[in-house]
């Protein structure tokens, strides 16, 4: 008898994974920083490809993503409800896809070019959203994306000569879009955690089943081939997403697309850096333009 009762003290005492409640001004700064590291791998990614295939980058990166993030649902006991399995599978279609396409095109086109393509999901969202949603922005968010296209724009570096992989990335554009408005729509209903999982695993499971089917096996090996899909994984998937999910829950879709249309300015930037692709003052403006949107859509009348 006493043994039962220590065995079931040792079982209460489990220790629990503490739960904060964030402000919308929590959220807007995290989502913030997810965009500083979703702006790393920009060069990041178009590096990876050296030694990896779209799909098994995709493959190697969320199933890393979902192994963490299953860890701390199983440690913290999280509940996964059927709701969560259920839009969190429909939104890692959309994620597989919006990535594979993403990825794709920086076998044709530069990181800053992908960037700015895909960082038109600013002008996509607003106009999805009305259509489908029937949720119209307000005055000051429809200026903060007027000024966040001139910065894409400058950017863009007057929009150069288009190729094969502008268009590829687009198209991953086009997914994003729809992936912010889904997302907005599940959120209300669904675990933070819950919902992030599910999408995850749903996109290592499609990317792993067709690396093993393609054969897009890395083809060496080597410290920085592994370091890559851990970070990416990790901070710029597991932890990154997580805040979307969670952000979505108290920020409109459309302002939560100018808060993420700065991963294209951090982009440029660490592909200055990484990459050495150039970035001129024109360019730098641009990026100060897409800033300024950001902050105008949250401290503006």
């Amino acid at each position: 008898m006493q043994i039962n009762c220590a065995l079931g003290r040792i079982k209460s005492s489990h220790p629990k994974i503490p739960k904060m409640k964030l402000s919308y001004w929590h959220w807007v700064v995290l989502c913030l920083l997810a965009t500083v590291v979703w702006g790393t791998t920009f060069p990041i990614m178009k590096q990876a490809l050296s030694a990896y295939t779209p799909i098994s980058l995709i493959a190697f990166r969320f199933a890393i993503a979902s192994l963490a993030l299953g860890a701390y649902i199983h440690f913290s006991k999280e509940k996964l409800t059927n709701y969560d399995i259920t839009r969190g599978a429909i939104l890692g279609v959309i994620f597989f896809l919006g990535f594979l396409f993403q990825i794709t095109g920086f076998i044709y086109t530069s990181a800053t070019s992908n960037a700015f393509i895909t960082g038109l999901y600013v002008v996509l969202v607003p106009i999805f959203s009305s259509a489908f949603l029937k949720k119209f922005p307000s005055n000051n968010v429809i200026f903060s994306c007027i000024l966040a296209i001139f910065g894409l724009y400058l950017l863009s570096g007057f929009g150069a000569a288009l190729n094969i992989g502008d268009a590829i990335a687009f198209a991953g554009t086009i997914m994003w879009s729809i992936h912010i408005l889904a997302v907005s729509k599940f959120t209300k209903n669904a675990g933070t955690v819950g919902l992030t999982f599910s999408q995850l695993a749903t996109v290592a499971l499609i990317g792993s089943v067709l690396t093993v089917f393609l054969g897009e096996f890395p083809a060496t090996i080597t410290a920085e081939s592994i370091s890559i899909p851990i970070y990416l994984g990790l901070f710029a998937t597991a932890a990154a997403f997580l805040i979307q999910i969670g952000a979505q829950k108290v920020i409109e879709p459309s302002k939560v697309s100018l808060i993420f249309v700065c991963e294209v300015a951090f982009a440029a930037i660490f592909a200055y850096f990484l990459l050495g692709e150039t970035l001129s003052l024109l360019q730098l403006s641009g990026a100060i333009l897409m800033f300024a949107a950001m902050l105008l859509s949250e401290f503006g009348k």
